[in-house]
């Protein structure tokens, strides 16, 4: 058997572990594909999220026991300054 290998540089996003509520690697593509979305849609990405925040748990109907999402996406959005970023995508 005969291998070889390349290194190359390359501007992509490698598979990694993501620090989010759900954490692992498909989470980068959930979360690219939401931004997408939101652009397509003409709407801020954090709108989009908090336009589709669900108050109870889809699969049972019952409320959630504790979540606080909503006040992590706008205590996020105040700290990190999101609501003055510029709104086209980047690269």
């Amino acid at each position: 058997m005969w291998l070889r290998h390349r290194a190359e540089r390359a501007n992509v996003a490698m598979p990694r572990r993501c620090v989010r509520l759900a954490r692992g690697p498909g989470m980068w593509a959930l979360e690219s594909a939401m931004d997408e979305l939101a652009f397509d849609l003409g709407m801020d990405p954090l709108d989009l999220r908090i336009a589709n925040y669900a108050e109870t748990d889809p699969a049972t109907g019952a409320p959630w026991s504790s979540k606080k999402l909503r006040e992590a996406y706008e205590d996020g959005a105040r700290l990190f300054g999101w609501r003055d970023r510029p709104s086209s995508p980047r690269r």
